[in-house]
């Protein structure tokens, strides 16, 4: 056994104990912690990213639905994809189990996510989705802008794939696509804080570099036919969270957006109410010593 290999099962097992209490929020941050541990390992771990890379989408699927009912039809193709990744995640990854349960999980999470007219409308279709892909990475990945500090081209080309997935279903290939190029927007949201301060440095190639190595990776691989277990895509995958996490360690979450994003942290109401209490007595204390220094003058 590894000697992280004891701690990310630590993890991993507070992730799916909060997944199973209905705290996606928790969820999202101990599958963080997991591929954050792993950075602190050797080269050879690396391949741990992968079940915190899927319980993270799976935390994010859910804090994004809106609508209850939802959430309670998906969450038994939920669990299901939960413990595949369980499943998977041994001492010698097993890539097969993992990536068979994620394309499973998106393929019934869609089904039930289609609204009553497209599910009436949309027939399966994954020939278009693969003709749309190919054509958005031939239009993306050779535009300059596409690595820029103000770029969005990547989040565009996010929102198209998943609207092409979303309505008409897709082949593995396009799945893998889709997660490679989900790990490298996480990393997108650091580039313009890395710009910034790159430009004062003059070092900005640095850091278009720094995305475009993976843009190239991916680009190479998505224009060949590997098949699963995905050995190669998963170790792009890898590389790409590592240096996600590294993003991290160095600017924290200063990418975020929304405030709804925050974990709000519920104080229990006797704290409060001792907290209210404590400020009371110290605004009463603060005007009795202002009254006697009147007095005095």
């Amino acid at each position: 056994m590894t000697a992280i290999y004891d701690v990310l099962r630590q993890d991993f097992a507070a992730a799916k104990a909060a997944f199973g209490n209905s705290d996606f929020h928790d969820m999202n941050i101990c599958a963080n912690r997991l591929m954050s541990n792993v950075v602190f390992g050797e080269e050879s771990d690396k391949k741990y990213m992968v079940p915190g890379y899927f319980l993270r989408i799976v935390a994010n699927d859910f804090l994004a639905l809106q609508d209850e009912a939802v959430s309670k039809t998906i969450r038994p193709v939920a669990e299901y994809f939960v413990t595949a990744i369980d499943r998977g995640f041994k001492e010698d990854v097993d890539l097969t189990a993992i990536w068979n349960g994620f394309f499973d999980y998106t393929e019934k999470k869609r089904e039930h996510l289609m609204s009553a007219v497209e599910r009436k409308a949309y027939k399966t279709n994954r020939a278009f989705t693969a003709q749309g892909l190919e054509y958005l990475t031939k239009r993306f990945f050779d535009d300059p802008f596409l690595a820029s500090r103000d770029g969005v081209l990547l989040r565009a080309l996010l929102l198209e794939a998943d609207r092409l997935i979303r309505n008409h279903g897709a082949e593995n290939r396009e799945l893998v696509f889709l997660s490679l190029m989900t790990a490298l927007d996480w990393v997108d949201r650091y580039v313009a804080i890395a710009f910034a301060a790159a430009e004062k440095s003059g070092d900005s190639d640095r850091v278009k570099g720094d995305l475009d190595s993976y843009l190239n990776r991916i680009q190479t691989w998505y224009s060949g036919s590997e098949k699963i277990p995905y050995n190669g895509a998963t170790a792009i995958l890898c590389d790409i969270l590592v240096r996600w996490r590294e993003y991290y360690l160095r600017y924290l979450e200063r990418t975020r957006t929304s405030p709804e994003e925050e974990r709000r942290v519920e104080l229990p109401g006797q704290v409060k109410q001792r907290i209210g209490e404590t400020i009371a007595q110290a605004l009463q204390k603060d005007i009795v010593d202002r009254d006697q220094k009147r007095k005095k003058r």
